[in-house]
């Protein structure tokens, strides 16, 4: 065989497993980035449906409140998942200062 091909050849072998390292590295984090958008799909159907639903009566910062106080653990354990891990998300039904005030409401527990 010709050295120039073998050499090619060797440099290939050694080139690969750093190539697909490199690839799988890639994909676990889309897969991961994946998970995490979706953990939080039914965290935020539940606290959603549950601020839609008595929006009218109330500010949803007093509903947080109420949840909060009367250990509600379903949606603030819901609303605390959202808040340490993406709270961006709440932004289609909360404004910013209501995110913010929801999200200090959960972790403080106050």
């Amino acid at each position: 065989m010709n050295k120039k091909i073998i050499i090619l050849l060797l440099l290939m072998l050694a080139l690969s497993g750093w190539i697909t390292t490199a690839v799988q590295i890639y994909l676990a984090s889309e897969n991961k980035a994946l998970l995490l958008d979706k953990i939080l799909d039914n965290p935020f159907n539940l606290v959603s449906l549950q601020l839609q639903v008595e929006r009218d009566i109330k500010d949803p910062v007093e509903i947080i409140k109420f949840w909060v106080k009367n250990g509600w653990t379903a949606e603030t354990g819901s609303l605390l998942t959202i808040c340490n891990n993406n709270k961006e998300k709440l932004s289609s039904i909360l404004s910013n200062a209501q995110i913010n005030e929801a999200c200090r409401l959960v972790n403080t527990g106050v």
